[in-house]
């Protein structure tokens, strides 16, 4: 019984397996992406062992948006007017009870603090006081501290919201929010409108969201300058119904994803569509075959005879393209539209950077004869102190019992492609991608690191083998490359 299992592999938190398992699908989380491999082995020994299956597995690499932390500070009006009464019953005794809702509907992860004003004395303007620091305490222990709040004193807001900064050092970057509930306005001449624009302008991603509870109209504007200017919501409760909707609201917009950090900068370093008659003077031709390359159409046409022509530690490399200015010295993108021909199934088109062939990372397709049959890879491939480091993922491939035409004939119906090659810091990653039958495929090989950095652009195309398997088709490949460019990553 044989079976047919695709995995699509997750490598950031958090992680996913998803397994398609003869017109079933497996979703299986994890906590790290050995996991999943782990998993995929065992899943693989399991169906060999019962079924003698031969087992395929391919694997595309997507990565998902991690979750930033969510954080929630409670901030409490203590002051002696949360005794006035709302619906028969005290301020703070419903303030209490729907807080404690508050703290049962929250996502476990959720990391709460809290934090009161006016509780312990009467006419104190400091008594501000951060009983549980953000994420010390579980909602339990929090909703027994809210218990234990009975009003006295005045209503230093401002003096609560300059406290409630030092409350959020450390959670920088992480989802934070501010709960402020209050029946009133600052009444220690402070300013808690200046506090929460300050607030904001710290750095510290904080949204405070300010429940003002039995308010009079005038001293709702006052507090809702407090929402605004943190980029949070007020909300004007005039009853206890009205409380209790604010704080499910509340409960949502605490768990709400930020804004999107603005996509990095992206500047043009390096162009080049080949729109004249000859090689543009930026490019440097190593050891050049004018009979192998032109410039046609709008094009790079490389060609590569039937012979093996390997790049690495072969000063001999014909027409090996190399760009005279060096690329950008921080991060940076290559992109580049190409139309590779593959006649012999064992050629190699080249997008990288290099110092010389003894140290180069380059990224692209390359094919492969294996046992009458061949493949098709996406790679990334860093040569460095004589050694290869590879990393390869399957766009196409043909069995034994077909031979390579059928493999070949395939890789050329997907048509052009896009090779982005990207340095981030020390990691290199690539993704070649094409469109079959309306939607985009991408073809993501497992990123790889590189230490120090390469100087120069270049492209290639190289044989990995004579093709003598097929001597009924020609043994020339091509490799048009329509334009390429670098953009530099800020």
């Amino acid at each position: 019984m044989a079976s047919n299992v695709q995995l699509l592999s997750v490598k950031a938190p958090p992680y996913f397996c998803i397994m398609w398992l003869n017109n079933h699908i497996f979703i299986v989380k994890t906590k790290s992406g050995e996991i999943i491999r782990t998993i995929v082995r065992r899943f693989i020994v399991f169906k060999k062992c019962l079924f003698t299956a031969v087992v395929v597995a391919t694997a595309v690499v997507m990565p998902m948006k991690a979750q930033a932390e969510t954080n929630l500070l409670v901030i409490l009006d203590g002051s002696n007017s949360m005794w006035g009464q709302i619906d028969g019953k005290s301020k703070m005794e419903t303030a209490q009870k729907t807080l404690g809702k508050l703290m049962s509907d929250l996502p476990a992860d959720t990391k709460l603090g809290f934090m009161a004003y006016g509780h312990t004395k009467e006419k104190d303007c400091n008594d501000v006081e951060l009983l549980s620091a953000i994420g010390k305490d579980k909602p339990e222990m929090i909703n027994t501290l809210i218990h234990t709040i009975q009003p006295k004193g005045k209503t230093p807001i401002a003096n609560a919201l300059k406290k409630s900064k030092e409350a959020f050092k450390g959670h920088e970057g992480q989802h934070n929010n501010i709960l402020l509930v209050s029946d009133g306005i600052e009444s220690c001449d402070g300013d808690p409108c200046a506090v929460a624009k300050e607030l904001k302008e710290a750095g510290l991603d904080v949204s405070a969201h300010v429940i003002g509870f039995g308010v009079t109209k005038e001293e709702g504007k006052q507090l809702t300058c407090i929402a605004e200017n943190t980029g949070g919501k007020y909300f004007d409760a005039a009853n206890a119904n009205a409380f209790n909707d604010a704080i499910k609201e509340v409960t949502v917009l605490a768990q709400a994803e930020p804004e999107p950090a603005p996509e990095p900068v992206s500047t043009l370093a390096f162009e080049d569509d080949f729109k004249g008659k000859e090689l543009a003077p930026h490019w440097d031709v190593i050891n050049p075959n004018a009979d192998r390359y032109i410039i046609d159409d709008g094009k790079l046409l490389l060609v590569i005879p039937g012979q093996q022509v390997m790049l690495a530690e072969n000063p001999e490399f014909p027409n090996l393209m190399k760009t005279k200015d060096a690329m950008p010295d921080g991060d940076w993108t290559i992109t580049s539209v190409v139309d590779f021909e593959l006649q012999t199934a064992s050629d190699k088109a080249y997008i990288g950077v290099m110092d010389d062939q003894n140290g180069w990372i380059a990224a692209g397709i390359y094919g492969q004869n294996v046992y009458g049959g061949c493949l098709v890879k996406a790679y990334i491939d860093k040569f460095e102190g004589g050694e290869h480091t590879v990393s390869e993922e399957m766009i196409t491939s043909s069995g034994s019992n077909k031979g390579y035409p059928p493999c070949v004939d395939d890789f050329k119906a997907k048509g052009p492609m896009t090779i982005t090659f990207t340095k981030t810091g020390r990691d290199y990653s690539a993704v070649v991608s094409y469109t079959q039958d309306g939607k985009e495929v991408r073809v993501v090989p497992d990123p790889v690191k590189m230490l120090k950095a390469k100087s120069n652009l270049f492209v290639g195309l190289g044989q990995i083998d004579s093709g003598a398997y097929r001597r009924d088709e020609p043994l020339e490949s091509y490799l048009n490359i329509d334009s390429i460019k670098v953009t530099e990553n800020k």
